[in-house]
């Protein structure tokens, strides 16, 4: 007889639309609109080999950056035009948003520039990417960041979902492990093993609790409810080959989406 394994992986998702709807507008925006790094901030512990990202509007997730390209994965990076400094190397795990509303191929406008107030239309960045790819110590990193529009830049900067000093300067925000599944209970009957899983809640970062401008009315203090769940993915196989891949397309499609454990 021979011994199996079932891995499980969990990966966080985006909220539905639960809360008030923001406006979609069909096309790109008319004028510049940017949603990036702009307070010498920056997304760290992402390895820019794997790195993926979107961005889209909090509780109107349709409105996304479809194909347009945001992702600076070194200063060098000709993405939005002039990446920031903050986005390094192409492989110290630095990068940084920079993103414009006006681009081609994304799927909306977040707002009309012409009566935009603060805090309006949040954006909301989903980042991740694999530690250690292509060995059995792989293992998939994310971050969850949202931001509120702020009038004084006309621009959505991520730099204010992050750590600020007294002062007001940006450092790097951190990306973290996905939350790992661990079994709670297991039970056989007539040949099928149920089993039931928990996990630790994914951490996700905002402008609520930023003392600078007002780009949280809606959630003053924090936190925004930008996470909406987890989808759990599983492969199968013998001990002796344990999985080297954290990319969810080797796991094939999700068994289960929850909001915290999964049966």
């Amino acid at each position: 007889m021979r011994i199996s394994f079932k891995s499980l992986a969990a990966a966080a998702g985006f909220v539905a639309a639960m809360f008030v709807v923001v406006p979609a507008y069909a096309q790109q925006c008319g004028d510049t609109l940017s949603y990036r790094h702009g307070l010498n901030g920056s997304f760290s512990g992402l390895p820019e080999a794997e790195v993926t990202g979107t961005v889209s509007v909090f509780a109107n997730p349709a409105i996304n950056n479809g194909a347009a390209l945001f992702i600076c994965k070194s200063t060098t990076d000709g993405v939005g035009g002039q990446c920031q400094p903050e986005a390094g190397s192409n492989s110290d795990g630095m990068v940084t948003a920079n993103g414009n509303w006006a681009d081609l191929g994304v799927t909306g406008c977040p707002v009309n520039q012409n009566t935009a107030t603060d805090g309006d239309a949040p954006n909301v960045a989903f980042m991740t990417s694999i530690v250690n790819e292509g060995s059995t110590n792989h293992r998939g990193v994310y971050l969850i960041a949202s931001t509120g529009y702020f009038s004084g830049a006309g621009s959505y900067l991520f730099d204010l979902a992050g750590p600020l000093t007294p002062s007001g300067d940006a450092s790097p925000l951190g990306a973290s492990d996905i939350p790992k599944p661990s079994v709670v209970s297991s039970s056989a009957a007539a040949g099928i093993t149920t089993v039931n899983l928990s996990w630790a809640a994914a951490t996700t970062a905002d402008d609520c609790t930023q003392p600078f401008v007002p780009t949280c009315p809606d959630y003053p203090g924090g936190p925004r409810p930008t996470l909406d769940g987890y989808d759990v993915h599983a492969i199968s196989g013998l001990c002796a080959s344990a999985p080297t891949t954290s990319n969810v397309l080797a796991w094939g499609a999700r068994v289960c989406r929850s909001s915290g454990s999964c049966a």
